[in-house]
């Protein structure tokens, strides 16, 4: 699945950035942690993506 592999390379580019110093061990953990409820949440919605009604700003 598309989702599950761009998840893991996003993980692999946090690792090179512990391993080169931009961001720290502690940072990564926390990006990772709000990637995962974000993976966990579009897979609740079927990994559909939510539609905006924009309908309603405009009045005639």
């Amino acid at each position: 699945m598309l989702y599950k592999e761009m998840f893991e390379k996003k993980k692999e580019i946090l690792s090179k950035y512990v391993e080169y110093g931009v961001l720290s061990k502690t940072e990564s953990q926390n990006i990772s942690s709000h990637m995962e409820n974000r993976y966990q949440h579009i897979e609740k919605n079927g990994f559909v993506p939510k539609r905006h009604c924009h309908n309603m700003h405009h009045s005639k």
